[in-house]
């Protein structure tokens, strides 16, 4: 319940902000040219639909990379919630004391292997949700920071080069390898 609150909460800071205006950098070449593209918007169409944020930012890949985690993420909380059920009726049914309620592993385990496994499969349950929330908030947090970076022109005029080292402190010699980048 805590956690609709919050991503409630989170939406409605978000449509909240109408008149937050944040661009990304301005090129130095084009003094005059505003750039248009907005983090908060892909913000924002990331918040709506998951993956829009990252279209909007032309990051095609990202989309299909979310939705077969959040696809992943809910088989499994779905397949944990299941078995949860599953075995947490059959605690019940064995602590009601009735002798006419028989669960399914009454010759297969006993009362504390079934407490064990209802609390297993209940936390793994809970935690492919809080797995699914941090990649909604992961989801947001890409879209504001691609967008921020859209702009941004990283250039392939780097230059990695090695050679061994050798430093003689006296006592004796340390060899290594010595990394040098040069960015032209």
């Amino acid at each position: 319940m805590q956690i609709k609150v919050f991503f409630l909460w989170l939406l409605f800071w978000l449509f909240a902000n109408v008149n937050s205006k944040l661009y990304a950098q301005k090129s130095t070449s084009l003094d005059s040219a505003e750039y248009l593209h907005s983090p908060i918007k892909a913000l924002r169409m990331s918040a709506v639909l998951p993956g829009l944020g990252q279209v909007y930012n032309k990051k095609y890949w990202k989309p299909p990379v979310i939705y077969a985690g959040a696809a992943t993420l809910l088989y499994f909380a779905n397949y944990n919630g299941t078995r949860y059920k599953k075995y947490k009726t059959a605690v019940l049914y064995r602590l009601d004391g009735d002798s006419t309620t028989i669960d399914d592993f009454v010759f297969k385990y006993s009362d504390q292997d079934l407490l064990t496994l209802k609390t297993y499969f209940r936390r793994n349950r809970d935690l492919c949700y809080i797995g699914t929330g941090l990649l909604y908030v992961l989801n947001l947090l890409d879209a504001y920071v691609d967008a921020h970076l859209f702009y941004f022109t990283v250039k392939d005029d780097a230059v990695i080069g090695y050679q061994p080292y050798i430093l003689n402190n006296g006592f004796s010699n340390n060899y290594g390898v010595k990394i040098m980048i040069n960015f032209k």
